[in-house]
């Protein structure tokens, strides 16, 4: 997407709600937000094709999962569900509706130390919420486990990172927020103090713990809930009401890291421009997974 000054004539008889229409031209001098189109469909509509969901997301570029799990995490994306990630007939990634990242979604300036300044919540990131519930979703034929990250790198979450990426990492941990800020044109300098952390802590404490020091703010908030919801309890420990409840509770986008739901899934490096596994051993496969189709955990 992008910005840019608009300056026209709207005309005649654009809709004002389903019943009636603005009857003259409207002078148009205003800011808009342009988008491109992405290339395929939603991942939500693509599970109302099974057969399709079937053969394309076991075709997808492991390095296109790892690359969209470290940009949700870097730049903080609170809203990536299956109608936010797109998929082409060749079995690429698009991420859309990128337009609350950086913690635009749920950062309120009141200065205190709960402050939801950053709310991390994707599909392709373990212990958050858009992931945790689709861990063990039956659409799109069981396979919106294995966009987990975690299906194409090993159980362990590690990755390795390349040159480029480590120097930009370097540079937003470094530099100071404010100079950050100015050198982007961030619209608050807290996002720009929330980005060096989550850069320093990615490239001093690696991906995982990285993603669980992001959510701290948001465990306090659900760990504070406790009483009202079966807020620390992971999947299996939970009856279908109380399932139902933490799918759609948006109060707290942290959930219980588990392990990934990866069916048996073979990651897909062949030609990547980068392999992002810390260990390139790991190769999936069934015997990577216990029998409900879980990761098994190394230690």
């Amino acid at each position: 997407s992008w910005i840019a000054n608009v300056v026209g004539t709207a005309p005649a008889g654009l809709p004002l709600d389903p019943w009636t229409t603005h009857p003259t031209t409207v002078p148009v001098n205003q800011t808009g937000i342009f988008s491109s189109p992405a290339n395929g469909v939603a991942l939500s509509a693509l599970c109302g094709r099974p057969t399709s969901a079937a053969e394309l997301l076991p075709k997808t570029r492991s390095h296109d999962v790892v690359r969209a799990a470290l940009f949700d995490f870097l730049f903080c994306a609170g809203d990536r569900h299956t109608q936010n990630v797109y998929v082409s007939t060749t079995a690429e990634l698009t991420l859309i509706d990128n337009d609350n990242l950086l913690g635009e979604q749920v950062y309120t300036p009141s200065g205190g130390a709960d402050d939801r300044r950053c709310a991390i919540s994707s599909l392709f990131l373990p212990g958050t919420m858009e992931s945790w519930r689709l861990r063990r979703s039956k659409f799109c034929a069981n396979q919106l486990g294995t966009l987990d990250y975690r299906c194409h790198v090993g159980p362990s979450g590690l990755v390795a990172l390349p040159p480029r990426l480590t120097t930009c990492l370097a540079h937003f941990a470094k530099n100071d927020p404010q100079a950050t800020q100015n050198e982007f044109g961030l619209l608050e300098l807290v996002y720009a103090e929330t980005l060096r952390q989550r850069s320093g802590d990615l490239l001093e404490h690696g991906f995982m713990e990285a993603i669980k020091k992001a959510g701290a703010v948001e465990k306090r908030i659900s760990d504070a809930a406790s009483g009202e919801r079966p807020t620390g309890k992971k999947w299996e420990e939970l009856n279908e009401d109380e399932k139902s409840k933490m799918m759609a509770w948006r109060d707290s986008m942290w959930r219980p890291t588990e392990p990934a739901v990866c069916h048996g899934l073979a990651p897909n490096w062949k030609n990547a421009p980068f392999d992002y596994r810390a260990d390139e051993t790991f190769v999936g496969g069934e015997e990577s997974v216990d029998e409900t189709g879980a990761q098994i955990e190394t230690s």
